[in-house]
């Protein structure tokens, strides 16, 4: 859910398509993000890409790291 967060506020948002991996690099380079939240947005990207391909659960760990990197990235956006 973290990814699709992120993914929907930026392409809907800042009308930007592609890759969500893509996408991340063009709102940095626009500054719409920073460099941090760049980071942080492709964590929670290769998070769920590791639970989606190789059908592995999350720790809760995992899990509440992927929710306060998306936490941070709405904060940027939208405050």
């Amino acid at each position: 859910m973290c990814r699709t967060v992120i993914e929907a506020v930026l392409k809907t948002k800042y009308n930007l398509t592609g890759d969500l991996n893509i996408i991340i690099d063009i709102a940095k380079k626009r500054g719409v993000i920073g460099k941090d939240t760049a980071w942080n947005a492709n964590k929670v990207r290769l998070f769920a890409n590791k639970i989606l391909h190789n059908a592995k659960p999350a720790t809760e760990i995992m899990a509440k790291n992927a929710i306060d990197h998306t936490l941070v990235f709405l904060e940027e956006i939208y405050f």
